[in-house]
């Protein structure tokens, strides 16, 4: 499955920018809760959704600052970290669908944004939810389906 795909995918790209102690949690029950800082990306294709991933606002700060060339202060990695996961969420997504067979599932644009504890109200069948801790917050893999396409629509204006 391809959620599964893309928990593996994360978990190696966060081991590669420094990230190793990542502790895998047990999934709440009812509605998700998003974190801080939050990317989605639509899937078209063969799988047709949405991955959603949600860390919190220092765990974003530091991997912004893995994530970016050359000496970064604090308020540099903070000023780019709302960028920094989406470009990450379409890495993590990209290599997870390159690891596939055939490559029929593409990418949309990113969505991201501050989210600070929105949650997700989804009665979607297919919701997928991953949260893991580190040493610096929280993150979340999150993989929506499109069985109905208008929520996915109002998940993004509401979040966006």
């Amino acid at each position: 499955m391809i959620f599964e795909a893309v928990n593996i995918s994360a978990l190696k790209y966060f081991n590669r920018l420094g990230l190793s102690s990542v502790q895998m949690l047990e999934p709440d029950k009812g509605c998700a809760f998003l974190e801080d800082v939050t990317a989605f990306i639509p899937l078209k294709g063969l799988i047709e959704g949405g991955l959603i991933l949600t860390v919190s606002e220092q765990l974003a700060c530091f991997l912004a600052k893995r994530f970016l060339i050359g000496d970064v202060t604090e308020e540099e990695a903070a000023g780019c970290a709302i960028e920094v996961i989406a470009e990450m969420t379409n890495v993590i997504a990209g290599n997870a669908l390159m690891d596939r067979e055939n490559h029929d599932i593409l990418l949309g644009t990113p969505v991201m944004g501050v989210t600070r504890k929105a949650a997700i109200r989804s009665h979607c069948k297919a919701v997928c939810i991953q949260p893991y801790s580190t040493p610096y917050g929280r993150l979340q893999c999150i993989y929506i389906g499109a069985d109905r396409k208008a929520e996915l629509a109002g998940l993004l204006t509401i979040h966006s």
